[in-house]
């Protein structure tokens, strides 16, 4: 995998309608209480819920991503479930979703507004007794670095942070991981990579390999300093689990 050859282009510029309510950088810890409405198009959380906003964590090669944690208010220790994806980690509530969801004709009543683009509802999770971690990976949004997306690089920092997941005081050390299409598809490389706290994936809807001679164009929207990778191309196949 790391034989890739990788192609290069200066990210996308962020744009108003891919910002939701908690998308601004601003570190600290708030609890939102029972009752809590994102907005009148989302249901009220069912229990308090901690969230700690764009917390710091350190990557092997000294790169810094941010990622937010939302836990159930308890001293008891919880499980993690970790959405990896870089589709922005606070805007699952954005207009451009909004809009999807109403074309799609999907009820966004039955959602907290707290969730991911395609991952678990912190909501249903956290009265459930989980704490969902919302990473932005590297290259994306505040987080450090150039974007890599579907290779063992990206398994590697999704294994870092899983590691550091089942550390955190507030962890019983159990960490698995959720969601759907490119959520799906990189729990495959983060698998590859054999973290030590890693339980179970949920795996949706995605593709868990690519095949031989494979072509995969992607696109995001980060910071206009970064930069992306626009193209993966390889002989081999890109995951072997």
């Amino acid at each position: 995998m790391k034989d890739y050859t990788f192609a290069l282009q200066p990210a996308l510029p962020d744009e108003p309608g891919r910002q939701g309510l908690f998308s601004g950088f601003a570190p600290g810890t708030v609890t939102l209480p029972k009752g809590f409405r994102v907005s009148e198009k989302f249901k009220p959380l069912p229990v308090d819920i901690i969230l700690e906003k764009d917390v710091a964590v350190t990557m092997r090669d000294g790169v810094t991503i941010y990622t937010d944690v939302l836990r159930p208010l308890t001293d008891e220790q919880v499980p993690v479930i970790v959405a990896w994806s870089p589709y922005g980690k606070s805007r699952g509530n954005a207009p451009q979703y909004d809009d999807l969801f109403r074309l799609l004709g999907m009820d966004t009543s039955v959602l907290s507004g707290l969730q991911k683009f395609e991952g678990p509802d912190p909501a249903y999770w956290c009265a459930k007794g989980y704490a969902i971690c919302h990473p932005d990976p590297r290259g994306t949004y505040n987080s450090e670095g150039d974007a890599r997306w579907w290779n063992r690089l990206e398994g590697e920092d999704f294994h870092d942070l899983v590691e550091w997941c089942g550390l955190q005081d507030w962890s019983n050390g159990k960490v698995g991981a959720s969601g759907n299409s490119y959520l799906t598809a990189s729990q495959w490389f983060m698998a590859a990579e054999h973290p030590r706290t890693s339980r179970r994936s949920r795996h949706g809807r995605g593709c868990p390999t690519s095949t031989a001679t494979s072509s995969c164009a992607v696109a995001s929207r980060t910071t206009a300093s970064r930069r992306r990778y626009a193209m993966l191309t390889s002989e081999r196949t890109s995951a072997r689990i």
